[in-house]
């Protein structure tokens, strides 16, 4: 064999090592590929598996916050309510107490007009019995009256 047999034999060898080596880099990448995909493909089915979780631990977070504030809201409204309640009782109370001390008022300015009709009729006979008496006119009688009282 000479040197070019030989030479060529080598770079042949060189040639189908350089062409082996670049296939099998090429199945290595894909081989490498295709772990990376599926190793992406489950982090993002274990990121939507997580993510899926968290929404509804919020949903259901933001559902008891929503019916703790409702709870509170009801509990605030009830005591007002009550609140409004007693207070319209006390006022109604009030009012009526009013109202009775009025129709008391009332009653009592009436038995005051009737005593003073009274007292003015007592007055009108007295003046004339005083004018009967002492022959005075109704005038002087009622003078020496209101200067006697």
């Amino acid at each position: 064999m000479g040197i070019t047999q030989l030479f060529i034999l080598i770079v042949l060898v060189l040639s189908l090592g350089v062409a082996l080596g670049r296939l099998a880099s090429k199945l290595f990448y894909r081989h490498e590929k295709k772990q990376a995909d599926t190793k992406i493909k489950f982090i993002i089915k274990e990121a939507k598996t997580e993510a899926a979780k968290i929404k509804r631990e919020k949903i259901l977070e933001a559902k008891e916050r929503f019916i703790q504030l409702r709870s509170e809201f009801e509990q605030s409204v009830g005591r007002r309510r009550e609140k409004l309640l007693s207070e319209e009782h006390y006022l109604r109370s009030k009012e009526q107490e009013i109202a009775q001390q009025l129709e008391q008022l009332h009653r009592k300015q009436s038995a005051l007009e009737k005593i003073k009709d009274e007292l003015d009729q007592l007055k009108a006979q007295r003046v004339k019995q005083l004018g009967k008496i002492a022959d005075l006119s109704a005038e002087t009688a009622n003078q020496q009256l209101m200067e006697a009282l």
